[in-house]
């Protein structure tokens, strides 16, 4: 690991930061990152919160060690330091990852890097917890974790970053490895303390017959931006990512989203909402190729914007590679205020503009939510929602 953290750290160099020449950052500025330095802090875990046994949790980017001794599923789990793992490809594992100047920049303030191998029978549940809790002003906290999921495991993954009494910039490297017959659902979840500043980069890798679901809603965060790239490399894999962004004040969002077709007969989907108030900001940037020999697949591609302010901005960019001949392949984009005639229709029924507003609202927000595969997240995003409209 450290061949690798001194490997990116000159790559780093000799690139900088990404400038918006570059299509991954065109309606992004790293200006945002250029405050903030790696700074060892602290790795106590926090008194006001509670340990639970279904959860691992990380202190400013360190695996909880206390956690993981009393985690209540190790029997179905098995954890290494990368640092034994000879196989480089683990970490550097996407191709589209390692052109990223930040992707770099990453991995050389790695402080561990761990190799989860999850295997199991019958259907698992894992939380993950981030906690940023430093005193350390401008600090930049990074994490890598490979995930592998073993052969015929079925298992939800909820994905957690809590930020601290700090105003820190956590940045993130996972990669998952999903074996023939695997199916994974990857929720990342959202909370009033959700961490300021965030850069995060998703590499999976799907053989075949294996199954990926993404849930996210995003709603706290002052700047967030994700990468997720997913492989297709086994027939018949199927993916869907479902994103809701609800974003206000002048927070800027950023999914940045890569499906590789390299099989036949597998599927994707890509269902971004954005939803935007004042001078807020989201970026949609998905592409899907299709590899000549990935026949039969099927592919769409969906982002809608809803501007509830004439000063937000949402950048939309679909994008379609094909090299096969026998496909299914969609995308679409839509971007616009709330429809008058829906809002004339709910008041003629006896609603007041306000009630006819947050009801059209909550109904496009919707759209994503009743989507998702995880259903216990489904429900705690409808309470999101209704606060995130009436605050």
């Amino acid at each position: 690991m450290e061949k690798i953290k001194s490997s990116s750290s000159q790559i780093f160099q000799d690139l900088g930061y990404p400038k918006t020449n570059l299509e991954n950052w065109k309606y992004t500025s790293s200006k945002v990152f250029q405050n903030y330095f790696f700074q060892k802090d602290k790795i106590n875990f926090p008194k006001e919160i509670n340990r639970q046994n279904d959860t691992i949790y990380f202190i400013n980017g360190v695996l909880d060690y206390k956690s993981w001794e009393n985690f209540s599923l190790k029997k179905n789990i098995t954890l290494e330091k990368i640092d034994n793992q000879v196989n480089e490809s683990t970490v550097l594992s996407s191709e589209n990852f390692i052109k990223e100047s930040m992707f770099h920049l990453s991995l050389s303030g790695v402080q561990e890097a761990n190799y989860w191998r999850i295997f199991s029978k019958n259907p698992l549940e894992i939380n993950f917890v981030y906690i940023f809790d430093t005193s350390i002003d401008n600090n930049m906290i990074a994490s890598l974790n490979v995930f592998s999921i073993e052969e015929n495991t079925e298992i939800t993954i909820n994905e957690k970053k809590i930020s601290l009494n700090s105003s820190c910039l956590g940045i993130s490297v996972s990669n998952f490895f999903c074996s023939e017959n695997s199916n994974l659902n990857h929720s990342l979840v959202t909370n009033e303390n959700n961490l300021d500043k965030s850069l995060s980069f998703y590499n999976y890798k799907m053989q075949k017959n294996s199954n990926l679901a993404i849930d996210n809603v995003n709603h706290s965060s002052t700047f967030d931006k994700k990468f997720f790239e997913i492989d297709l490399d086994g027939e018949g894999s199927d993916a869907e990512v479902n994103i809701l962004n609800l974003v206000k004040g002048a927070q800027h969002y950023d999914n940045n989203i890569l499906v590789n077709h390299n099989a036949p007969n597998c599927s994707s989907r890509q269902n971004v909402n954005n939803i935007l108030n004042n001078q807020s900001t989201a970026v949609f940037n998905g592409k899907v190729v299709v590899l000549k020999n990935a026949q039969k697949t099927d592919s769409e591609q969906s982002n809608k914007n809803l501007l509830l302010s004439e000063q937000s901005k949402a950048h939309s960019n679909p994008q379609l590679e094909i090299f096969a001949d026998d496909v299914k392949c969609g995308h679409g984009s839509t971007t616009g205020a709330l429809d008058d005639s829906s809002i004339f229709y709910l008041r003629s029924r006896g609603l007041s503009e306000e009630e006819s507003r947050k009801i059209l609202i909550e109904a496009f927000a919707k759209e994503i939510v009743e989507d998702f595969s995880n259903s216990d997240l489904e429900s705690d995003c409808n309470i999101i929602i209704s606060k995130w409209i009436n605050g």
